[in-house]
């Protein structure tokens, strides 16, 4: 499949790139942002623990230009940093923590109307980011190697997409990742996609290969109940195969999202939520991984604010309700109340349980022109069998800063 891709992907290519036309004159056109966070946590059930802070800086410029017609080019540096973490404040020391995040060019077809080439490094964030996401939150944000070919249809945005994770420079080893991606289905409500992680052979030439398909609604748009109901749904499943080790073990995952909100009109409470999401865990009994592995999502918007549960062998059941609203018509806030228990239950040491604890997130915005504001609070409680003696709850703060600019 891997040679069919690049063939596949090189006649496009060839079709794509005949006749290239005198360049036009090049505007470019540039971005920039800058985001510092500072973070107090305290991450231990020991209320005896002390309270932990740090800050983080993350700077970003870009530059846009559209060279010839049909092409154009993107590239965006990032400088990303935790204050005074490589020892180089205050000193003359170069630390280089720089980086390109982005870079990219977009190729129009002249031949064949719709047709689209991505290649380079860049961020594929999808749909509400389940599945594939940017992870803005991150102070680094996630962005991958590769290309995506497109073709703009009547119904839909379909696109290919191969990406390069880890380059081992021997045959059959290399981290890869492709698929097929169907946007906006359905009146723009609607996507399905079909990906497939290739992990690589070991030294015994045993191969894993896991493969997934996924499917995202939402119905922003739809005049359900005047326009005030809204919902939000995710499903995906897993299937292939991990040989390394000898014994093949079948991937068996699964992920069900549910999320619906229905907007107010009552200032300090504009919009409520409930919230429902599975994924599932193993079950050590057979031979099958039927936990669900995240693919690369912005896990961060999904699991309470605070990361500490995330997808393991034991999978998640998330219960939330949310509430939307605004103080004084001046902040914007968000309250979020996280119950947590496993899909499978887990070990505490003398018996068997699936009880995790409940999570409380509220952030509070206040948007300037080109200045953003934010500010959080959560506090998380365990269940006894979680946590074990002591149990005093977990908490975390933040505050965070970003200013930028686009022309």
């Amino acid at each position: 499949m891997k040679m069919n891709g690049i063939v596949f992907s090189a006649l496009a290519i060839a079709l794509c790139g005949a006749v290239v036309q005198d360049s036009l004159a090049t505007e470019l056109k540039f971005d920039g942002q800058v985001r510092y966070r500072s973070e107090f946590s305290n991450y231990s059930f020991d209320s005896n623990v002390d309270s932990y802070g740090m800050s983080a800086l993350r700077t970003r410029i870009g530059f846009s230009a559209a060279p010839t017609e049909g092409l154009a080019i993107y590239v965006q540096a990032q400088d990303s940093r935790t204050m005074g973490g490589n020892g180089t404040s205050g000193t003359l020391v170069n630390d280089m923590n720089f980086g390109i995040h982005q870079s990219y060019l977009s190729w129009d077809c002249r031949l064949i109307s719709g047709l689209n080439l991505l290649a380079g490094r860049f961020e594929m964030p999808k749909a509400d980011e389940r599945f594939f996401g940017s992870v803005g939150w991150s102070n680094v944000g996630r962005s991958f190697d590769g290309y995506v070919l497109g073709y703009e249809t009547p119904f839909t945005m379909v696109q290919f997409y191969g990406i390069k994770v880890v380059e081992n420079f021997t045959a059959n080893q290399d981290v890869t990742v492709w698929g097929l991606y169907f946007n906006n289905l359905f009146d723009k409500r609607v996507d399905l996609f079909y990906n497939n992680d290739d992990f690589g052979q070991n030294a015994a030439e045993e191969t894993n290969v896991r493969s997934t398909i996924g499917l995202h609604y939402d119905n922003a748009g739809a005049e359900y109940f005047d326009g005030k109901l809204g919902v939000n749904f995710n499903f995906g499943m897993q299937m292939g195969s991990n040989e390394w080790g000898g014994t093949a073990m079948d991937y068996a995952g699964q992920l069900i999202g549910l999320d619906a909100t229905w907007a107010l009109d009552m200032g300090f409470l504009n919009k409520v939520g409930f919230g429902y999401e599975m994924q599932s865990g193993d079950d050590s009994a057979d031979n099958s991984m039927d936990a669900w592995q995240n693919l690369y999502p912005t896990a961060h918007k999904f699991n309470g604010y605070m990361d500490l549960v995330n997808t393991g062998p034991n999978g998640l059941n998330d219960i939330q309700v949310n509430f939307w609203g605004s103080i004084a018509d001046f902040v914007n806030y968000k309250l979020d109340y996280h119950m947590f228990s496993a899909a499978a239950d887990y070990s505490n040491g003398t018996t068997m349980d699936t009880a995790i604890g409940s999570e409380i997130d509220l952030t509070l915005s206040k948007k300037f022109d080109n200045f953003t504001i934010n500010a959080g609070y959560s506090m998380f409680t365990a269940d006894d069998h979680f946590a074990g003696n002591p149990n005093d709850g977990m908490n975390w703060m933040y505050l965070q800063l970003t200013a930028g600019f686009k022309d």
